[in-house]
């Protein structure tokens, strides 16, 4: 596991589908020196968000993080986060994108991630 800091944790408000205001929660960890290796986002989705899904605006959320992060050469590792509710348990995915010059992240594919998947990653509980 590699020693990471919470570099991050604020509520992104962002363009949903048809303009609509949305919003989840981010949180970015950074190696040491927050250089050499990928910083990896956790993008939250809140039971407030009045607009449209993280999973549905996954590449808009990665894309404005990733410029935010002045486009970091190790790139970034995505992690789409679902907390648990009443109809369905906690969940974590590992969003892989590809990018584009012309319109940053597209084309996202998920893979299903656990838990302790996920603090290896980052280093504690996301």
């Amino acid at each position: 596991m590699t020693a990471r800091r919470k570099t991050l944790n604020t509520v992104l408000r962002y363009r949903g589908y048809h303009g609509c205001p949305s919003l989840c929660r981010v949180c970015v960890y950074e190696g040491p020196d927050g250089k050499g290796i990928a910083p990896v986002l956790v993008a939250t989705e809140m039971e407030s968000n009045p607009g449209t899904s993280v999973t549905n605006r996954i590449e808009v959320i990665a894309t404005e993080i990733y410029r935010l992060l002045e486009r970091p050469q190790a790139g970034l590792t995505v992690i789409e986060h679902y907390g648990a509710c009443r109809i369905a348990p906690e969940r974590f995915s590992l969003v892989t994108l590809h990018w584009d010059r012309c319109k940053g992240f597209v084309s996202p594919r998920w893979r299903h991630l656990t838990q302790g998947e996920v603090e290896s990653m980052v280093g504690a509980r996301p």
